[in-house]
Order: structure tokens, then C-alpha cells, then sequence
């Protein structure tokens, strides 16, 4: 996969180390897109200081991930649409159960609160919310 990526942007430079061994540059922009839900939340907070850090003074972190609904009502609901929406879009209820096994114990997801909350406390004041459907949310925090 990477191999494809660098063909077709050579004029980029694709990092295959994990996040906590790279060094980050010091950067305007990092977007995170649905890769912390995958990381151990202990080591979720250095990550999110490491990219704080790395941030230039005034620089943004885009991040989105799939977060559990707080009430377990309106949670059962949104899961349950979406895997209509998937059976729709042509995936079998084999596909669906199979993706959701093999993220079971892998993907460990938070409430829109508590990812408000990691954020603040790695340095980000200000969080906003910038996207959010059914059970996925983007925010962008600034340096």
C-alpha cells in the first residue's frame, strides 16, 4: 500500500514507523484519521502530547474517530442503522459480523466527552467539533 501511495505522490514523504517511535517535524497541520481508537488508551495521551509538541504555536490537529454514544438507547439505534446502511451499500451480514469480531478488543473506543477531555489535558484549549455523523466525530484543536 505504500508502495502505491509514494507512485502517486512522490513529492511526499510516507513515515511506515510506528507513531510513537517517529520523530514529528514541527508542523501547521497533523490530521489523525480514525488511527487512535487503535491505540491503547495509556499510550493515547503521549501520542496526543507528542503531537501537540510538534505543533507550531498557533497550528491545528484534525482528528476524527468513532466514539460510543453516552446513552445506550440512542447507541444501539446509531449502530443498528449503520449496519443497515452497510447491508445497503452491498456488504453481507457475513462481512459485517466478520469486521466487527476482528475489532473487538482491537478498537477501543471513547464518549465524545472523554475525548474532549484527553485532548484538553495534552494541551489542546481549544476543541471544536467540526463534523459529526451518527457515531463519528472530527474535531480540530488548536496550538
Amino acid at each position: 500500500m505504500n508502495q502505491v501511495a509514494q507512485s502517486k505522490f512522490p513529492e511526499l514523504e510516507f513515515i511506515t514507523s510506528s507513531v510513537e517511535e517517529a520523530r514529528l517535524e514541527p508542523s501547521d497541520l497533523i490530521i489523525s484519521y480514525y488511527f487512535l481508537q487503535f491505540i491503547l488508551p495509556d499510550k493515547r495521551i503521549k501520542i496526543l502530547s507528542k503531537i501537540y509538541e510538534s505543533l507550531v504555536e498557533g497550528g491545528a490537529f484534525i482528528l476524527f474517530e468513532k466514539e460510543i454514544m453516552t446513552d445506550p438507547k440512542v447507541n444501539k439505534l446509531i449502530v443498528s442503522n449503520y449496519i443497515k446502511f452497510k447491508q445497503e451499500h452491498g456488504f453481507s451480514p457475513e462481512e459485517i459480523l466478520s469486521k466487527q469480531l476482528s475489532l473487538e478488543g482491537v478498537m477501543i473506543n471513547h464518549t465524545h466527552a472523554e475525548n474532549k477531555e484527553i485532548l484538553k489535558s495534552t494541551g489542546f484549549h481549544h476543541v471544536e467539533t467540526i463534523m459529526r455523523y451518527g457515531e463519528f466525530n472530527g474535531y480540530i484543536c488548536f496550538k
